[in-house]
This record gives C-alpha cells, sequence and structure tokens, in this order.
C-alpha cells in the first residue's frame, strides 16, 4: 500500500496500521456534528489529542490585572502589585509560546521524536502555566493589609 501513488480512504481500528500508513487522520466528532482533519501520523494525532486534553484540565482563565494602587499603598502591598504583575507578564509570554507550540503541532514534522518533544514541552508549559495561576490566584485574593 505504501507503494500506491493514489489516495486510498482507509477506515480501521488497528492503529498500528494506520500509523504506519496514514498521513491526514479524519475524525468523525458526532457531537459537534463536526469532521476534524488532521495532517499527519497517528502518533503525531494522538499527541496533540492528549495535549489538548492536559490543555482543558489544566488551564483556568486568564488572570485579569491588578486594579491601579491609590497614593497611600504600603510598600507590602506594592511588592505584592509588583509580583502580581510580574506573573501575569511571565503567563502572556507562556502562553504565548503555548500557541506558537499549538501552530507547530497542527502540522507536525516527520520525525516522532520531534514530535514528541514538542508535546512534552506543550505540557511541561501548561503545568508552569497552571501553577502560575494558582500562585497569581493566592496572592490576588489575599487580604488587603490595614
Amino acid at each position: 500500500m505504501n507503494e500506491y501513488s493514489g489516495t486510498i480512504l482507509l477506515v480501521s481500528h488497528d492503529r498500528y496500521l494506520i500509523d504506519a500508513l496514514a498521513s491526514q487522520i479524519w475524525e468523525i466528532e458526532p457531537d459537534e456534528k463536526s469532521l476534524r482533519v488532521f495532517e499527519g501520523s497517528y502518533t503525531a494525532y494522538r499527541l496533540q489529542r492528549e495535549a489538548e486534553a492536559a490543555l482543558s484540565t489544566t488551564r483556568p482563565a486568564s488572570p485579569k490585572p491588578a486594579p491601579p494602587l491609590k497614593k497611600n499603598t504600603s510598600s507590602a502591598e506594592k511588592r505584592k502589585r509588583a509580583r502580581l504583575e510580574e506573573l501575569e507578564n511571565t503567563i502572556s509570554d507562556l502562553e504565548k509560546q503555548i500557541a506558537i507550540l499549538e501552530r507547530r503541532l497542527e502540522n507536525p514534522p516527520a520525525d516522532a521524536v520531534q514530535v514528541q518533544k514538542l508535546g512534552t514541552e506543550y505540557v511541561r508549559l501548561q503545568e508552569q502555566v497552571a501553577q502560575l495561576l494558582n500562585e497569581w490566584e493566592q496572592l490576588h485574593n489575599q487580604e488587603q493589609p490595614a
């Protein structure tokens, strides 16, 4: 089948056969009444789906910027605000890196090792964003000094 230069529509549950032959994966999503087309191998497709699942379970909404400081703000409050701003900037930068990885995973390289590295980096960045969002939320919810 690898020698055939035409198009083959292969319907199978044999993931090893699909991985060996497929250059494009079509997934029917009945709940959304749509067809999802993925360019690449089954392994790359599976890695992208796993990364998307990890994203949906670990990625809360982006933080809202802290309100501006008042003139009589204490130094502790200023430090807190500075840390909040630092966290917001870092989270924003990480989300940009994640978006770049998402675009690279949409059309992954042919090398499975490279795809694995992209997937691993994607998950690492997601976890880092989740940790920073958690810190941001805890710091943001702290009581204001009296």
